[in-house]
């Protein structure tokens, strides 16, 4: 018996003459192969032959033409055939700019192969291939801004190949974008001494040492941190609920206030290095430079005074 991802259905059984379907006349009835779905023959062929013919179907339930070519294929070549063109197919339309497509091929071909994970598990083909569709899915997700489902994608496929450093990067930057990044750490820290990851990696170590306000963090460190987390909160929170122009303005003044402050007081003996991770691990210049570059007009610019202010202290 051979099973379709689709529910079709291959198997060797009695098989009627074309004239006797629906009787119960068994004298009739000869050994073959039926092709069904849904407990019903579409078609058949009469053979005595155990070996699976490729001509001389007949319909039986199913609509004409009859199948001109039966072919047993092997599951691997099924998967790789079915979720490969998919793959393809998605990473056509991500090249395209078409990143909701691209989410949705690349889901397709993941979805045809639910149900056979330990199939899949002892297949290195199509283990590959699964890693790589998450990945892909992963990054067509971080473009189009779903960082929560990206997340889920890249610490999926990182569970699956703990090595694969693009992966690790999309982690980083969904996370990055949604305030939580130290929550890479454990993702990224096996992989921390390849280039691309390296940066994350030392952002993010930095982010949770504050967190935990960890003794290896300065004190002006922390104060950093602080200002920094309010600074982002609000802003998050104006991006969400659309708050009015002023009130947004008046409240990132005065928490671009406190980080400046901050900033001013730390000391020539704290680590450089570990400020502009913080720094960066809460995309503070990111932020600043946003608020400058969006500005309606040179002659407005008391509004992002806060942002000019900020800049400098960085």
């Amino acid at each position: 018996v051979y099973r379709s991802a689709s529910g079709w259905v291959l198997h060797r059984d009695r098989v009627p003459e074309l004239q006797q379907i629906g009787e119960e006349d068994e004298e009739e009835l000869h050994f073959g192969w039926l092709l069904s779905k849904d407990r019903k023959p579409f078609y058949g062929l009469r053979s005595e032959d155990l070996m699976i013919k490729s001509d001389g179907w007949q319909c039986f339930y199913g609509p004409p033409p009859a199948p001109q070519a039966v072919v047993k294929t092997t599951w691997l070549e099924h998967f790789q055939k079915v979720s490969g063109r998919l793959k393809e197919e998605g990473n056509v339309a991500i090249k395209a700019g078409h990143h909701q497509e691209a989410d949705r091929l690349y889901s397709e071909a993941l979805t045809t192969m639910e149900g056979y994970e330990e199939m899949v598990e002892s297949s290195m083909d199509l283990k590959e291939l699964q890693v790589a569709l998450l990945a892909n899915r992963a990054e067509a997700r971080l473009r189009l801004q779903r960082y929560e489902a990206c997340m889920s994608d890249a610490s999926w496929c990182l569970r699956l190949d703990d090595g694969h450093v693009k992966a690790a990067v999309r982690f980083a930057k969904a996370s990055k974008a949604l305030g939580r990044l130290s929550q890479a750490v454990p993702f990224l820290a096996p992989l921390a001494r390849h280039r691309e990851v390296q940066a994350f990696f030392e952002e993010a170590e930095v982010l949770r040492s504050c967190e935990a306000e960890d003794q290896s963090s300065s004190r002006h460190l922390l104060g950093v941190h602080k200002a920094a987390v309010r600074l982002g909160e609000v802003r998050s929170r104006w991006a969400a609920e659309k708050v009015g122009a002023e009130d947004v303005s008046s409240e990132m003044s005065t928490a671009s206030q406190a980080l400046t402050r901050e900033l001013k007081s730390v000391k020539l003996e704290d680590s450089q290095r570990q400020l502009g991770c913080l720094l960066r691990g809460h995309a503070v210049l990111d932020l600043a430079t946003e608020a400058l570059s969006s500005s309606s007009s040179p002659d407005e610019d008391e509004e992002d005074d806060w942002a000019l202010e900020l800049m400098t202290a960085c």
